[in-house]
């Protein structure tokens, strides 16, 4: 069996890694996670794995970058990875980054002010 390779890029939000984590776990069991804590270091993962799949969050503490740089980047080299933006952001926040990330090129948007697990599963593995 070959093994999937996922991208979830998030700074600070354990509880948010964790859930989305779990979310993949329980969908692909042959997943290897890749956990990126700065947009710098998301991009040099880009460069060095192909992701079949990605959870991106759009808000990095001191960085000029945000998730659509990351969701741009990882777009423009595998076409066919299924990424999700995940953001704390909720209400009008949520949407304005939700509209970024899909110009960007995310397939889907979530919050994670509410439950978004089922739909991230349907998401990533698509």
């Amino acid at each position: 069996m070959q093994q999937h390779h996922y991208l979830i890029a998030d700074d600070v939000d354990e509880v948010k890694i964790g859930r989305i984590r779990s979310s993949i776990e329980c969908a692909d069991p042959m997943a290897e996670i890749h956990i990126a804590r700065s947009v710098r270091e998301a991009l040099a993962l880009t460069d060095a794995v192909e992701f079949d799949a990605a959870a991106i969050d759009f808000d990095f503490l001191g960085e000029a970058e945000n998730g659509a740089d990351i969701i741009r980047t990882l777009r423009g080299k595998n076409a066919q990875a299924a990424i999700a933006l995940v953001t704390a952001r909720d209400e009008e926040a949520y949407e304005e980054a939700s509209a970024r990330a899909l110009d960007a090129g995310a397939n889907a948007t979530f919050t994670s002010a509410t439950s978004f697990e089922s739909e991230l599963q349907t998401t990533l593995a698509a």
